[in-house]
This record gives C-alpha cells, sequence and structure tokens, in this order.
C-alpha cells in the first residue's frame, strides 16, 4: 500500500504542504523495508518511487475567486464615489452589515434572503414573489446559499440581475413593509452595487461555469488542465486591459466550450441599453477590477500548473500515475456534509444508518424509483392520502372542511375567478405599509479620476510576488517548532500591498487609542517581524504578530480574536485581520516563548495564564494614565 501511493488530492487549507511533506518524509522511510532488493536499484529508479505528486481541488479555486471577487468591489466602490451607496443611505441602515462586504454581494445576499424559500423565515416573501412569477409565466432562479459553495455567489448573480426588473416591480406592487424588503428596494436602485452585480454575473457565464465543465469532464485528465489553466491565465491578462470582449455574447474563452446561451439572465447581462450608458462603463470598470483580482489568484494558486511549474508539462510517467487522481474533492466535501447534517439532526444515528442515506443520496434512488411507477401506481397510491375523497375521470376530490364538504381544484378556480369579478373594486392588493423614505443621488467620481484610481489599482494586483512559505518542522514530541514558521494563512505565497493609507482598519482594533505619554517599548527597533505583541483597545486589549514595521510610528499586525469558552485561547481570524498600528498602543510584546499552538491546525493558539495576567495588568495601567 506504501508503494502505490504516488498521489495526493486536496484543498488549500494551510496544513496540506507540510502534511505531504511529512507524508512523504515516511513514506521514504519505509520503502526499504517494503520493497525488496531497494538497495539495488538506481538513484532515479528510487526517487521516481519516492516522489509524491501533490495536487488541489479545481473547485476551490472559484470560491476563493469569489472572497477576491467582493473585495475587488468594495474597492470598486471606494474609487466610484466618496458617499454611502444603497441602504447605507438610509439612517436606520447606517450600522448594518459588515465592513468588508461590497453593495454587490450584499444585494445578492439580500435579494436571495427576501425571495429564496430557503431565506429570512421572519422577513422573506418567497411564497409572494413566486406567485408572481408563476403568474406572468416564469419560475425563481435564485438558490439557497445554504448547502451550495463553490461558485454561488456568481451564479445568484447572474439570477438576480436576470431578475431585476421582476424583483424592482414586485416590490413596487407588494410595497416595503420590513427592513430586508426596504434595504433591497434601496440597493436595487444603485448603479454602482448593479454594475458589481453584472459584473459577477458575466464572469459566471464566460469563465466559471465553462471552467466547472472542464473539472467535470471525464475526457479531461488533472494534468490534461494545465494547458487551459494556462489559457485561462493568458485570456485574463488581456481582459484586464480590456474587458469589451466579455460583453460579447459569443465570447469563448476555452475551445470546445461556448457559453451557455439558454442560460436564464445571459441576454439581460449583455444587452446594451441605449439611454443607459453609465451602467455600462461602471460594469466595465467593475469587471476589469475583478479579473485583475482573479488573476492574482491564479498567479498564486495555479503557480504549479502555469509555465515553469512542476505540472505544466507532464511527462508520460506523471501522466500515467495521475490518470485516477479526481480533479476536485466535491463528492468528499458533499459525504461529509452529509455526515455533518445527520450527526447534528440524529446524534444517536447508527454507521449502517448513515451509510444508507449517504447512499441513498449519491445513488439518487429516489429519482430511479420515479422512472419505475406508472400514472396507475401513482393514482393507487393517493388513494390513501387523507384528504383525498373521491376520484372522477381527471377531478381529484379534496375535503376542504370538518363538515364534510368536497371541492375539485377546477370547481375552487372558478368560484374564485367569480368572486374577483364580483368584489373586484374592493380587493386591495399589498397588505403592507410603504416604509420607504426618500434617497440622495448618487454623486460619482469625475470619469478620468475613475479610471485613474482603477489603473493603480489594477498595476498594485498585477504585481504579485510569488513567495514560497517555509516548510513545517515538527519536533520529537511532536510539537511545532516556534510561532516564527506558522502556517496560518489559507494561501501558501505572500501578496504584496502598496499604498498604506488604504489599508482597512479591523473591526477589533479600530478603536486603538494613542497615548503619547506612555508606551511600554523604549525604542521601535525593538519591535521584530513574527514577533508577538498586545495592542491597546478602547474596550479590550488584542495580540497578533507583527507583518512588516511600516515607519518609527506604525507597523502592521495580524490579528487574533479570543476565544468564547476560554480567556486564554485566541483564534486567527477569517478573513485575516492584517491591519496597520500604531507603536505606542503596544503594551507588551517579545512573549514568543509564552504562547504556542492548541491544535494540529495551528488555527487556535494557547497562551499561558502568567502572560495573559500580566498583559491586562498593563492593559490597566494603560487605560489608567490615559484617563
Amino acid at each position: 500500500m506504501v508503494k502505490t501511493i504516488h498521489n495526493t488530492m486536496s484543498d488549500r487549507g494551510p496544513t496540506n504542504k507540510p502534511y505531504v511533506k511529512l507524508f512523504e518524509e515516511w513514506r521514504k522511510s519505509l520503502l526499504p523495508k517494503a520493497l525488496e532488493n531497494w538497495e539495488t536499484l538506481n538513484e532515479e529508479c528510487q526517487q521516481s518511487i519516492i516522489d509524491i505528486h501533490d495536487f488541489y481541488c479545481g473547485l476551490h479555486l472559484l470560491t476563493n475567486f469569489a472572497d477576491y471577487s467582493n473585495k475587488s468591489l468594495k474597492k470598486f466602490e471606494e474609487i466610484s464615489t466618496a458617499e454611502r451607496i444603497g441602504m447605507k443611505t438610509l439612517s436606520q441602515f447606517s450600522n448594518w452589515g459588515t465592513r468588508s462586504e461590497s453593495a454587490a454581494q450584499r444585494l445578492i445576499r439580500s435579494c436571495c434572503n427576501l425571495l429564496q424559500i430557503h431565506g429570512c423565515e421572519t422577513a422573506g416573501r418567497p411564497q409572494q414573489f413566486n406567485a408572481y412569477l408563476f403568474e406572468n409565466g416564469l419560475k425563481n432562479y435564485l438558490v439557497p446559499f445554504r448547502g451550495n459553495r463553490f461558485n454561488i455567489l456568481f451564479q445568484n448573480a447572474r439570477a438576480v440581475y436576470g431578475h431585476l426588473t421582476h424583483i424592482q416591480d414586485f416590490i413596487e406592487m407588494y410595497g416595503t413593509g420590513n427592513n430586508l424588503l426596504l434595504s433591497v428596494n434601496a440597493d436595487i436602485e444603485s448603479k454602482i452595487a448593479l454594475a458589481g452585480v453584472r459584473a459577477l454575473g458575466l464572469v459566471d457565464v464566460h469563465i466559471n461555469r465553462p471552467l466547472w465543465k472542464l473539472l467535470d469532464c471525464n475526457d479531461v485528465s488533472i494534468t490534461d488542465m494545465s494547458q487551459y489553466y494556462q489559457k485561462l491565465h493568458d485570456s485574463i491578462s488581456n481582459l484586464v486591459q480590456d474587458s469589451s470582449p466579455m460583453f460579447d455574447e459569443n465570447y469563448q474563452m476555452f475551445e470546445n466550450y461556448p457559453p451557455e446561451k439558454d442560460l436564464f439572465g445571459f441576454f439581460a447581462l449583455h444587452a446594451v441599453e441605449e439611454n443607459n450608458e453609465e451602467l455600462d462603463v461602471l460594469t466595465t470598470q467593475a469587471l476589469e477590477l475583478i479579473l485583475a483580482s482573479i488573476l492574482s489568484v491564479i498567479k498564486r494558486q495555479l503557480v504549479d500548473h502555469l509555465t515553469g511549474g512542476k505540472h505544466s508539462d507532464p511527462n508520460e510517467d506523471l501522466m500515467l500515475i495521475s490518470q485516477s487522481v479526481p480533479k476536485t474533492n466535491q463528492s468528499n466535501e458533499s459525504n461529509f456534509g452529509q455526515l455533518d447534517r445527520i450527526k447534528r439532526f440524529k446524534p444517536n444515528a447508527t454507521t449502517a444508518h448513515i451509510e444508507g442515506m449517504v447512499l441513498y443520496v449519491n445513488n439518487k434512488t429516489s429519482d430511479w424509483l420515479d422512472t419505475q411507477c406508472n400514472e396507475a401506481d401513482i393514482m393507487q397510491k393517493l388513494k390513501y392520502y387523507k384528504c383525498v375523497l373521491s376520484f372522477e375521470g381527471n377531478n381529484v376530490f379534496y375535503k376542504f372542511s370538518s363538515e364534510g364538504k368536497a371541492f375539485s381544484v377546477e370547481m375552487l378556480k372558478n368560484n374564485l375567478i367569480k368572486i374577483i369579478q364580483k368584489y373586484s373594486s374592493n380587493i386591495h392588493i399589498g397588505v403592507e405599509i410603504d416604509l420607504d423614505v426618500p434617497r440622495k443621488e448618487e454623486h460619482l467620481r469625475p470619469l478620468t479620476e475613475r479610471n485613474e484610481l482603477l489603473k493603480s489599482e489594477k498595476d498594485n494586483l498585477k504585481n504579485v510576488r510569488v513567495v514560497k512559505k517555509q516548510s513545517a518542522v515538527l519536533s520529537k514530541n511532536g510539537l511545532h517548532n516556534s510561532n516564527k514558521t506558522r502556517k496560518r494563512k489559507l494561501e501558501n505565497e505572500k501578496e504584496e500591498t502598496s499604498a498604506v493609507k488604504h489599508v482597512k482598519k479591523h473591526k477589533r482594533s479600530h478603536d486603538v487609542k494613542i497615548n503619547t505619554n506612555m508606551t511600554f517599548i523604549s525604542n521601535y527597533k525593538d519591535f521584530k517581524v513574527n514577533q508577538w505583541i498586545a495592542v491597546a483597545g478602547l474596550s479590550d486589549w488584542y495580540i497578533g504578530q507583527v507583518e512588516d514595521i511600516l515607519s518609527e510610528e506604525t507597523a502592521t499586525v495580524n490579528f487574533m480574536e479570543r476565544s468564547n469558552t476560554n480567556t486564554c485561547t485566541f483564534k486567527w481570524c477569517s478573513p485575516p485581520a492584517v491591519e496597520t498600528t500604531f507603536i505606542k498602543t503596544v503594551i507588551h510584546f517579545d512573549f514568543d516563548n509564552e504562547i504556542g499552538p492548541n491544535d494540529s491546525s495551528l488555527r487556535s493558539w494557547k497562551l499561558e495564564k502568567k502572560c495573559l495576567q500580566s498583559i491586562t495588568t498593563k492593559y490597566r495601567n494603560y487605560c489608567s494614565s490615559s484617563n
């Protein structure tokens, strides 16, 4: 078994690469014992047996596309206008939402909460919206976020833009009777937010869906994906400079994988409105910034498959060894997702029961059973339903009252038509109070200024330097060495960023207060990269690691959040909370020997109780001196 393992497939978690390295070393130590005549093999043959080829899930790339696209849209909104947009213009929503979420993503999520069947149970209106669509011969194409992960943001962006006029008409007819309706109504009137939604939809049509088709195709192996990844890299590099080809319905990135024109919202995304040129300009700018961020992800995470990478030009041996490697781990994630759900809802379920349920879903047994039933069998089963009284021809009579009265569906429809015709003048559509308030017009920056800011931002994203992380080292007692070689980040490389003035404050440290009369550091040179520090805020103190020394007064710090269950335990933030911090606010530093990993994933760390008490004391002294 040890000999036959040549490949690994995993997601892009921070512990995967160290695991592969350790597994390869362990396997190397066992091979001389497992294979006869090992010493007689030449070095080249031995090395070919020792080598482990590590591959990564292609669908996790789409997940990272979504994360970075959201960040780019947030930057795009800041570049487009200095004012608040969408629901943020309303006073009751000024402090709602998260600072990291763009207005486009907020609009997509809010629409799903409002109009999707698995959305908000209190403020959602999915049944009313579905009835409105049914009346117009349409169906609801919004997909729940719960249970969907890889491409859900882009897919729902396409659906929201396709339903744009339907949503506007529905809200106009139904009113804004709760805050969720009011927020969607405000966001959907913002051209900046709509431009972001449209840009995400175009990415779904021309990039994500063709790429997903490639990953699902059985005729394309994981080594064959290198040529497609290179094509993806080259195409997006050109589109960053000019994204106009993506507005063409016939634009095709991969050969033999044309865009699916029968997708809902496809023609709405590509429609050019003569009276709305401003939306087209905003969409182009948002799209180019999104593509620039996607390109930076591709450069970092597909480095093995791009020109010069270890999988970029696979030889026959590698193609033969890796032909059984799946291109994604979607099936494994689905199985574990089902297992987690079953264990949560049925904690006492046996292993055999869980296995049976998972197999029932994976094998699509229910669909197969449906194909085995004829109409007579279905009618026979319906006779046992309590609500069914009798069958007369094609009419099914149901019991609708305790008095035993029976009506067919056709009879009910005819009665409803008569009621509407007789009392139509007294029927009032819309039962909720309209809470809408006047909103300010969006004031965009001048086009030339926006273009300059966008060019600067794209240049920052373009200059991505791939930095290899140090490999993890295990000591004899099984513990990781110093935190100086921690593997916390999700990516294996570090992104260079410029323009420190644009670094955003995190919610845990935005309240940091400068006290120029008191500091615990005698010289800023005492600061070191990767050093642990504790920083004082207005309401609490926070710990983190120094990322970079910016000046004699400031440094960037990667902060942790405290566990809710244990005061001595801290966790890395997701997404990472890297912020600019004033050195004057540091109250304790250089406690590397008093903090260590609390689990094997290195996501949770434990601080010594004595050090915790010392930092707390210093923080109290800091606060008292500030007052």
